[in-house]
Protein backbone atom coordinates (compact mmCIF):
# COMPACT_ATOMS: atom_id res chain seq x y z
CA UNK A 1 0.00 0.00 0.00
CA UNK A 2 2.91 2.38 1.22
CA UNK A 3 4.47 1.52 -2.59
CA UNK A 4 1.49 2.39 -4.19
CA UNK A 5 1.19 5.58 -2.66
CA UNK A 6 4.51 6.72 -3.34
CA UNK A 7 4.25 5.96 -7.00
CA UNK A 8 1.42 7.56 -7.36
CA UNK A 9 2.69 10.41 -5.44
CA UNK A 10 6.00 10.00 -8.07
CA UNK A 11 3.89 10.29 -11.45
CA UNK A 12 1.54 12.93 -10.26
CA UNK A 13 4.63 15.82 -9.11
CA UNK A 14 6.58 14.37 -12.93
CA UNK A 15 3.77 15.08 -14.87
CA UNK A 16 3.06 18.43 -13.36
CA UNK A 17 6.49 19.36 -13.76
CA UNK A 18 6.14 17.69 -17.17
CA UNK A 19 2.87 20.14 -18.19
CA UNK A 20 3.58 23.08 -16.30
CA UNK A 21 6.76 23.72 -18.20
CA UNK A 22 6.82 26.81 -21.24
CA UNK A 23 6.76 25.58 -24.65
CA UNK A 24 9.53 26.09 -26.58
CA UNK A 25 7.70 27.68 -28.95
CA UNK A 26 6.47 30.29 -26.60
CA UNK A 27 10.00 31.25 -25.88
CA UNK A 28 10.79 31.36 -29.73
CA UNK A 29 7.24 33.28 -30.39
CA UNK A 30 7.87 35.69 -28.01
CA UNK A 31 11.71 36.27 -28.73
CA UNK A 32 10.50 37.17 -32.61
CA UNK A 33 7.95 39.21 -31.08
CA UNK A 34 10.66 41.43 -29.15
CA UNK A 35 12.61 41.83 -32.15
CA UNK A 36 9.79 43.18 -34.19
CA UNK A 37 9.87 46.78 -33.71
CA UNK A 38 13.11 47.65 -34.52
CA UNK A 39 12.77 45.31 -38.37
CA UNK A 40 12.92 47.23 -41.42
CA UNK A 41 10.16 46.95 -43.68
CA UNK A 42 11.83 44.08 -45.93
CA UNK A 43 11.68 40.90 -46.99
CA UNK A 44 13.43 39.95 -43.47
CA UNK A 45 10.36 41.63 -41.60
CA UNK A 46 8.24 39.38 -43.59
CA UNK A 47 10.16 36.15 -42.87
CA UNK A 48 10.12 37.27 -38.91
CA UNK A 49 6.49 38.16 -39.30
CA UNK A 50 5.42 34.61 -40.34
CA UNK A 51 7.95 32.82 -38.16
CA UNK A 52 6.17 34.62 -34.78
CA UNK A 53 3.01 33.76 -36.93
CA UNK A 54 3.99 29.82 -37.18
CA UNK A 55 5.60 29.77 -33.46
CA UNK A 56 2.28 31.47 -31.77
CA UNK A 57 0.25 28.94 -33.64
CA UNK A 58 1.79 26.44 -32.37
CA UNK A 59 1.58 28.01 -28.63
CA UNK A 60 -2.49 27.64 -29.87
CA UNK A 61 -2.44 31.86 -29.40
CA UNK A 62 -4.42 31.95 -32.32
CA UNK A 63 -5.01 36.03 -31.98
CA UNK A 64 -1.57 36.83 -32.49
CA UNK A 65 -0.72 33.98 -35.08
CA UNK A 66 -3.25 35.32 -37.23
CA UNK A 67 -2.31 39.28 -36.88
CA UNK A 68 1.09 38.59 -37.34
CA UNK A 69 0.44 35.78 -40.77
CA UNK A 70 -1.91 39.13 -41.67
CA UNK A 71 0.56 41.84 -41.37
CA UNK A 72 2.80 39.55 -43.06
CA UNK A 73 0.79 39.13 -46.14
CA UNK A 74 0.13 42.88 -46.04
CA UNK A 75 3.88 43.65 -46.40
CA UNK A 76 5.00 40.79 -48.70
CA UNK A 77 1.89 42.21 -50.81
CA UNK A 78 3.60 45.88 -50.41
CA UNK A 79 6.88 44.26 -51.51
CA UNK A 80 5.61 42.22 -54.26
CA UNK A 81 7.48 39.61 -52.76
CA UNK A 82 5.54 35.95 -53.50
CA UNK A 83 7.56 33.55 -51.30
CA UNK A 84 6.34 35.77 -48.71
CA UNK A 85 2.35 36.14 -49.46
CA UNK A 86 2.52 32.24 -50.10
CA UNK A 87 3.93 31.61 -46.34
CA UNK A 88 1.55 34.05 -45.23
CA UNK A 89 -1.66 32.52 -46.89
CA UNK A 90 -0.62 29.35 -45.21
CA UNK A 91 -0.39 30.40 -41.45
CA UNK A 92 -3.51 32.50 -42.15
CA UNK A 93 -4.85 29.22 -43.45
CA UNK A 94 -3.69 27.87 -40.35
CA UNK A 95 -5.55 29.93 -37.80
CA UNK A 96 -8.41 29.43 -39.64
CA UNK A 97 -8.02 25.76 -39.10
CA UNK A 98 -6.91 26.19 -35.81
CA UNK A 99 -10.56 27.78 -35.49
CA UNK A 100 -12.12 24.53 -36.80
CA UNK A 101 -13.07 26.57 -39.95
CA UNK A 102 -12.08 24.18 -42.81
CA UNK A 103 -13.64 25.67 -45.41
CA UNK A 104 -11.79 29.13 -45.16
CA UNK A 105 -8.75 27.63 -43.93
CA UNK A 106 -8.76 25.41 -47.95
CA UNK A 107 -9.34 28.49 -49.45
CA UNK A 108 -6.18 30.06 -47.94
CA UNK A 109 -3.90 27.33 -48.34
CA UNK A 110 -5.66 27.27 -51.64
CA UNK A 111 -4.18 30.49 -52.17
CA UNK A 112 -0.49 30.02 -50.77
CA UNK A 113 -0.20 26.55 -53.03
CA UNK A 114 -1.32 28.78 -55.89
CA UNK A 115 1.29 32.11 -55.12
CA UNK A 116 4.09 29.56 -54.60
CA UNK A 117 3.33 27.75 -58.46
CA UNK A 118 3.75 31.48 -59.36
CA UNK A 119 6.98 31.41 -57.70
Amino acid sequence: MRIKLLLACFFYFTSCLVFGQESPYKKIADSLEKRLPFAKNDTAKVKLLNAASMNFAYTFDNEKSFRYASEALALARRLKWKKGMAHAYKHIGLSYEIQSDQKTANEYVLKAFNVALET
